[in-house]
């Protein structure tokens, strides 16, 4: 288990090497860089309570499809926050597209290279596909800090959700629905549940001739845990 732990690990950042290699080499040929901050009310992701207000960096660099992705967020109200670091490889072919992703924080207190059960990482696959009047996607966890069931065995904890795109009077939107197919402490659940249902809107507010400013908020419900939360943010972009 420990060898196939660490070959998991090797396998995800020869990948990651892999691809940084290849953007470094096509730098010249369609690569597109991105790097933006979002300041957000409440860290929420799939109905869950992630923080409170945080500041959250991303950046990301494109190349004929593939696409690396860091995503930062650190709490700036609450210094109990968990401070985090996600990594995500992707891969799109038009409608289709797969990859892994690397959630990381540093509840359990241990530095960013310890890649224990106990550690701070979750390694999870994601499949989508876009339909064109709604997008489907899944994703499990494969390795790390997983949750465990009563026999100590790995749950792979997964998700699912449909998201249908919308746009009305300049505004972008989205609605989502998503389900925990199976019991896992990782989303507290203990069955089948739904644990996201959220109404995302977005728009550019035009400052200046020249600049604008993209605002968001969503509505995000939580039948699972009876929760509700309505989070506001704004985005940054640098370039």
């Amino acid at each position: 288990m420990i060898i196939m732990k660490k070959r998991i690990v090797q396998i995800y950042f020869f990948a990651l090497l892999y691809c940084l290699s290849t953007l470094q080499s096509f730098a010249q040929e369609n690569l597109e860089i991105d790097f933006q901050t979002d300041i957000v009310s409440q860290n929420i992701y799939r109905g869950q309570v992630d923080g409170s207000a945080s500041i959250q960096p991303a950046m990301s660099a494109a190349w004929k499809g593939l696409k690396l992705e860091l995503l930062g967020s650190i709490g700036f109200v609450d210094t109990k926050d968990p401070r985090q670091l996600d990594m995500v490889l992707s891969y799109n072919t038009g409608k289709f597209s797969f990859g892994l992703v690397n959630y990381w924080d540093d509840l359990p207190k241990e530095p960013y290279f310890y890649f224990g059960d106990n550690s701070g990482h979750q390694f999870e696959g994601f499949l989508t596909y876009d339909f064109g009047l709604l997008s489907a996607s899944w994703a499990t966890i494969f390795a790390g800090s997983d949750a465990r069931n009563s026999d100590n065995k790995r749950v792979y904890s997964s998700y699912f959700e449909l998201t249908a795109p919308f746009t009305i009077k300049g505004i972008d939107g989205d609605v989502q629905v998503g389900v925990v197919p199976w019991a896992t402490e990782y989303y507290d659940t203990n069955g089948f549940a739904v644990t996201n249902i959220a109404l995302n809107l977005s728009k550019d507010v035009r400052i200046t001739d020249s600049f604008s400013l993209p605002l968001f908020v969503s509505l995000i419900a939580n039948p699972s845990a009876r929760d509700l939360f309505f989070v506001g943010g704004v985005s940054f972009k640098i370039f």
